[in-house]
């Protein structure tokens, strides 16, 4: 199977054309880890609040941007964890007692993030965990389609 199929059926692939942008250069491909997760195509792991957790309309389509906070957590890097863990998917839960949450690739202290606004910020982990465990509808538990975002 040739591996860069996959991205060339991307919308992003004409712009980007490099395989390479879509890993960090901390994400070791050779780790038995990295053997046994499902998604190898990417670093990086979706909010799942884009698609709603799975709880969508019939039809299935995504929210669109501008029904976001501009500052919720788009995408992040979650921890390699063994078999997978973390990696199920593109799309994940920021619980870290779920999907494993934020990953810690940039000094053992926090992970990189990417928000609606399409800007890019580092967050602690610590922070990232408190956000994880408010009930309340915020950066991290931002589900347009339900009234506490989670």
């Amino acid at each position: 199977m040739n591996p860069i199929l996959a991205y060339q059926g991307g919308q992003l692939w004409q712009y980007l054309g490099n395989m390479k942008v879509y890993r960090c250069p901390l994400d070791k491909t050779n780790t038995v880890n990295f053997s046994q997760r499902a998604n190898k195509l990417c670093t990086y792991v979706e909010n799942g609040a884009i698609c709603g957790y799975g709880n969508l309309n019939p039809g299935g389509n995504t929210y669109s941007q501008n029904q976001f906070r501009q500052d919720a957590f788009m995408m992040w890097e979650p921890d390699d964890l063994p078999n997978g863990y973390g990696y199920n998917d593109g799309a994940s839960y920021p619980d870290p007692a779920v999907d494993g949450g934020l990953g810690r690739k940039h000094g053992k202290v926090g992970g990189i993030v990417l928000n609606v606004s399409c800007s890019v910020m580092f967050v602690k982990s610590n922070a990232w965990a408190i956000e994880a465990r408010d009930p309340n509808k915020n950066r991290l538990w931002c589900n347009p389609g339900s009234g506490n975002g989670h």
